[in-house]
């Protein structure tokens, strides 16, 4: 009886830590963020070696840009699992905004080596190229990522960013084009191709994408008038 008891007691425990993190995601997908930290903290205070939760909140604190208590939760969620693939990528993530380039760098190799499939990790490690003005580098993580995934908007922006850099504004314009057919019709992707279509000297459809970009962020207007 007594060991029944203990078996149904863990399994309640095991059940409510279940649905506080669930709840969590679901606060989080839904902005509420600081209750999503909540039913982190709360199910980590039931149980502290809950990788997942650890990989979960530090997302959230991403969001809410507390970087480097982020990549403390992603470093625990490592601890807990070394073989943690998301971990290694999302810690790659904090580690770029927090002007880490090296470390974020290992972070992302460690995630394309751990999840191959992925385009996510080689996205990420190519920010950080191209931050670094390793353009052709970063070039090749992008179009790796957009093998991976060839809907892949965000990917396709950034390799335009990347053509810009290496002066292909031909090949930057067709990405931002995929970029805006996959979802991200942004201020910053037809500021991009704006700038690649000026490169062009097609002055005309460069006017075009700063009337969109406007249209999505009206604060460049002002400075679009001064051009």
């Amino acid at each position: 009886l007594l060991t029944e008891a203990l078996q149904s007691g863990a399994l309640a425990v095991s059940t409510q830590i279940s649905a506080l993190g669930n709840r969590g995601i679901a606060r989080w997908r839904l902005s509420d963020l600081h209750a999503a930290i909540d039913d982190f903290n709360a199910a980590l205070r039931l149980s502290p070696e809950e990788a997942m939760i650890y990989n979960n909140r530090g997302n959230v604190l991403l969001e809410l840009r507390h970087y480097d208590e982020a990549a403390k939760d992603f470093s625990q969620a490592i601890a807990l699992i070394p073989n943690y693939g998301q971990a290694f990528n999302n810690r790659g993530n904090a580690r770029f905004l927090l002007g880490d380039h090296a470390g974020a760098i290992a972070d992302y190799t460690k995630a394309v080596a751990l999840m191959p499939g992925n385009a996510v990790p080689f996205n990420g490690r190519g920010k950080v190229q191209l931050a670094l003005k390793r353009p052709a580098g970063a070039l090749r993580d992008f179009s790796r990522a957009i093998v991976l995934n060839a809907r892949y908007g965000q990917a396709y922006a950034n390799r335009a960013d990347a053509l810009m850099a290496l002066r292909r504004y031909t090949d930057a314009v067709n990405d931002y084009s995929s970029a805006i057919e996959f979802g991200m019709e942004t201020a910053a992707v037809y500021l991009g191709r704006s700038a690649a279509y000026t490169s062009l000297n097609k002055p005309w459809k460069a006017l075009a994408d700063l009337d969109k970009a406007i249209e999505h962020d009206a604060a460049l207007a002002p400075a679009a008038a001064e051009q």
